[in-house]
């Protein structure tokens, strides 16, 4: 009813906050409900005029069930070592303790909280006198005046008078204003001593004008339930003091059906300060029955836990602005607008989490104290006749369309506007105002900073209109982006400093000869931009700041900076000096793809207008002849307006090396499983053996600064036998996976490859081997590319190997045998054409035909353990004989004619391979292997791992 799922769901519960609660009950005592564990409580003692603390503790081991007062210090908090569910419960439960559980009553045993606001500290004051059931004047101002020394921001007062009734000091109506009066006297009078204050506080008023006034508080009232046209007189003092509205909500009580409770009093002559909620409560304590109450005294703590939880959310909010905010979101029922029946409407408890609608009261002053990194949002959008002041360090967002007709005043931290404003603006000194994207406002006078910012939307240009004069005063900052266009409509009075950046989303691509881009527009210009004190410039990666200049028009005048280009591949080539290593080459490689790019769309627009070519956000088919090209177009501007900073990354990234890093890590892992097959024909033995095995490679590649990383599992199983008398022939099939990380750039290698091989023995000399395998694989590319852009693509190739060796075994030791085993390999990798998805600086890739002759030498010690196992040990080394080469030739995919090439990683031509195994015989013709091998250079490195099984038949 009062809307507040949003506030729970968003995880506001009142933590931080402290709430007071003046209120009465039969016995002090409420902090005896786990519900209300570990709250402050204050019991009101005989003399009417000190707080004590008190606080239920268990009872005895012999249950007489009395109740064990003690004494604590007032600003202590109030502990016990039992448990919530152990402490003793009271027989009866209080009006006290009823508000106090709708307010801030905690999750028991796993039940859903019953309070509103459960993480609030609340300071619980009974005004009970012990003797009366009588809520005595006296002590309610006490409680008040304890609560304001406390720093309370929020009092609950669930109570209240129409008239005189037996001995409680209160007031009739009739007397009040007099009353008032009498208590001001002094204070008003400038007797602001200890004493003054002191008498002011003698009476109800006295006491809460001074609060409201000097300790900031907001003093929440129910209307009671004499079903009269007027609520209880405590409401009534801002009647008599208007300033004292800021500091009293009146709450009247509505059923479930939003109609008035027939016995609440009405808002009547409060109902600019006043709301309405539920009246009708179900409370349930632990280990008691649900409890169904009704009544005002019972609308109003729903108000107070609200309350709590905005200044949970807006913890600089002053009294003024949380009273405005609660009601200005309440749901407007019954007369249309506010009414004295049901004031402002229903409480809102979600809108009001959204900070004020209205400005109805005066000039809202948010004073969000802070510093610049913390931020806040109002998010509804705020009509009315007051205005704001921003004060404080802090930045405080307006996310709506707002119509508020006061002036907007920015004295500390900044302002942001994402939506339509109509109000007047000035910036002061200390202040900045922030225009998000296309907002708007009324004129603008600053001596601050005017920022006008991009939002996350890319592509076209962005103005930020001004529905009236500019004044840019000599001590304040415009900072604007190329692409951002500010528009007057009344006359622009320029100065103080400009700040103009290069880099920005709404910035328009630039041809070789530059072009000329507006930033300011009014319908007159009083002062041109040599008004400006200062001019300051950023650049971005490839655009250059040249001039400003000012041109008249019919519809105007204009300021336009006029922008130049710089050449990609020399830029290039000068961030690659400041690389890492690793990177150099492909940074290099990047700036030259990108000039080849940007050349053909130069030609391009060879007929196009600068109006055009600022159109960069649609498709170029408003150029006859000329194929669209707007994506292009909008992804090469986002890395010309780049920031200079990020030229090594984006540079790096459409040099694409993904491709060549992830297809050289395949081949030397194919290499890696061809090497398997030829190690398993020189322990074969005899027989037909078949033949199961999985292997698991990691490696890693470092040069200067940059890391690849390569992961890869293959399994394969397969035949060995001998073939004849001193002949073993072995066929393996091998499924694989392997990945590749460099940079911003992951691959993902599928592969299915068969292997063979084939071993002659000539006697006691040595042997020949011929080794073969062929695979097919996908590789699937995901990547950054550009200036914030992702690529996807996916590339078909084959690779075959073929390997002819020779080894020699000489004797070694009693048992053991050293082979020296030499030859070549020819790797031959035919990969198909491709083109990536999801960028306009993707990769569109040239098929790809390259041979590479490896050298191949090492030795091999075996020594037998026993007659079923047997040791290895192998070093060697392999060098590519010719480079191998697997960039690939192509262009971007939003181009039809720039030519250029992916980079590569310099892998090394010199590998140096080792490794270590065992083979052992079961029995019962089953036999198993282990292996362990490494390959890698200087800055290159791979483990594998292999185990296997198999069974001679």
């Amino acid at each position: 009813m009062i809307n507040l799922k949003p506030a729970i769901e968003a995880g506001y519960t009142g933590r931080g906050v402290e709430v007071g609660i003046v209120d009465t009950g039969e016995s002090v005592g409420s902090i005896s409900f786990p519900e209300l564990y570990g709250r402050k409580e204050h019991g009101y003692n005989e003399n009417y005029k000190n707080y004590t603390a008190y606080m239920r503790k268990e009872a005895p081991e012999d249950g007489d069930g009395k109740d064990i007062e003690a004494s604590f210090d007032d600003e202590a908090v109030i502990e016990t070592e039992a448990k919530p569910t152990d402490i003793r419960h009271v027989k009866e439960i209080g009006h006290i303790d009823v508000v106090s559980h709708i307010i801030g009553g905690r999750s028991v045993d796993g039940r859903p909280a019953g309070g509103i606001a459960p993480d609030a500290t609340l300071h619980i004051m009974n005004t009970h006198d012990g003797t009366k059931n009588e809520i005595m004047s006296a002590a309610i101002r006490n409680a008040w005046v304890k609560l304001g020394e406390r720093g309370v921001r929020i009092v609950n007062n669930s109570f209240g008078t129409t008239s005189r009734a037996g001995t409680a000091d209160h007031f009739q109506i009739a007397n009040s204003e007099e009353q008032y009066r009498q208590a001001l006297l002094a204070y008003s009078g400038g007797d602001k001593t200890d004493e003054g204050i002191r008498l002011m506080q003698q009476s109800d008023y006295g006491n809460l004008s001074y609060h409201i006034r000097n300790k900031n508080m907001l003093f929440i009232f129910s209307a009671s339930n004499d079903a009269q046209a007027q609520p209880n007189t405590l409401t009534l003092l801002p009647f008599y003091e208007k300033d004292a509205q800021k500091g009293i909500i009146t709450v009247a009580g509505v059923d479930r059906s939003g109609e008035k409770f027939n016995g609440s009093n009405h808002c009547g002559i409060t109902a600019m300060w006043c709301l309405s909620a539920p009246y009708e409560a179900s409370v349930r304590f632990t280990r008691t029955n649900p409890i169904q109450i009704a009544g005002t005294s019972f609308s109003a703590p729903i108000v107070t836990g609200t309350a709590a939880l905005l200044l949970q959310k807006y913890p600089w909010m002053s009294n003024d602005n949380l009273r405005t905010t609660l009601l200005t979101t309440a749901q407007d029922i019954g007369a249309v607008g506010v009414d004295s029946k049901f004031g402002w409407g229903l409480l809102d408890a979600g809108k009001a989490m959204n900070g004020p609608a209205s400005f109805p009261f005066g000039d809202f002053t948010a004073d969000t104290k802070g510093t610049s990194d913390i931020a806040y949002s109002f998010r509804n959008d705020i009509s009315g006749t007051g205005g704001l002041i921003k004060k404080g360090g802090s930045q405080l967002q307006l996310h709506g369309n707002n119509t508020y007709t006061g002036k907007t005043i920015i004295e500390g931290g900044s302002l942001v506007l994402y939506g339509n404003n109509k109000s007047d603006m000035r910036v002061e000194t200390k202040g900045a105002l922030i225009y998000n994207g296309a907002a708007s406002g009324g004129s603008l006078n600053s001596d601050g900073i005017v920022y006008l910012a991009d939002t996350d939307r890319s592509g076209a240009n962005e103005t930020v209109h001004i529905k009236g004069d500019l004044q840019l005063g000599g001590e304040g900052t415009l900072y604007t982006r190329l692409g951002k266009l500010l528009k007057v409509d009344g006359t622009a009075m320029t100065g103080g400093k400009l700040y103009m950046s290069a880099r920005g989303k709404g910035a328009g691509y630039l041809n070789r000869t530059g072009q000329r881009v507006p930033f300011l527009s009014a319908a007159k210009i009083g002062r041109d931009y040599s008004f400006f004190t200062n001019i300051e410039t950023d650049g971005g990666l490839l655009a250059s700041l040249d001039s400003v200049e000012k041109t008249a028009g019919s519809e105007g005048d204009t300021l336009s900076y006029y922008v130049r280009r710089g050449n990609a591949a020399r830029t290039a080539s000068a961030a690659a000096h400041s690389a890492p290593a690793g990177l150099k080459h492909a940074v290099e490689q990047g700036g030259s793809n990108l000039e080849n790019l940007m050349v053909e769309l130069d030609a391009s627009e060879s007929s196009a207008t600068p109006e055009t070519v600022e159109t960069a956000a649609a498709d170029r088919t408003d150029m006859p002849g000329i194929r669209p090209y707007g994506a292009t177009f909008r992804a090469a501007a986002a890395v010309q307006h780049a920031n200079a900073a990020d030229g090594v990354r984006i540079f790096n990234s459409l040099a694409a090396t993904v491709y060549a890093d992830s297809t050289a890590a395949h081949a030397d892992m194919q290499g890696r499983r061809l090497k398997a097959v030829s190690d398993g024909l020189d322990h074969n033995g005899t027989g037909l053996r078949v033949i199961a095995q999985t292997q698991q490679d990691g490696g890693t590649w470092e040069q200067g600064g940059v890391e690849g990383k390569m992961r890869g599992s293959t399994q394969t199983v397969g035949i060995a036998a001998k073939t004849g008398e001193n002949t073993t022939a072995a066929a393996t099939l091998g499924m694989g996976r392997s990945t590749w990380s460099e940079n911003s750039a992951n691959a993902k290698t599928d592969s299915i490859s068969l292997f063979a091989g084939i071993r002659h023995d000539a006697g006691d000399i040595g042997y020949l081997k011929g080794l073969f395998s062929y695979g097919r694989y996908k590789n699937s590319i995901s990547r950054s590319t550009g200036a914030d852009e992702h690529a996807e693509g996916s590339v078909n190739g084959t690779l075959m190997q073929l390997g002819a060796l020779g080894g020699v075994n000489v004797p070694f030791a009693a048992t053991g045998d050293l082979t020296v085993e030499g030859g070549l390999r020819y790797d031959l990798l035919k990969q198909d054409a491709f083109a990536e998805k999801g960028s306009a600086l993707g990769w569109s890739g040239n098929s790809l035909t390259e041979g590479t002759l490896v050298g191949l030498a090492g030795l091999k010690l075996s020594q037998p353990l026993s007659d079923k196992a047997v040791l290895f040990a192998t070093a060697g080394v392999e060098r590519d004989l010719n480079g191998r080469d697997y960039t690939v030739t192509g262009g971007f995919t939003g181009a039809t004619a720039a030519t250029g090439k992916t980079g590569a990683r310099n892998m090394p031509h010199t590998r140096l391979v080792a490794g270590l195994g065992a083979d052992v015989e079961f029995g019962n013709g089953w036999n198993g292997l282990a292996r362990y091998s490494y390959a890698g250079s200087k800055q290159y490195g791979n483990h594998s791992g292999r185990v296997g099984v198999g069974y001679r038949f």
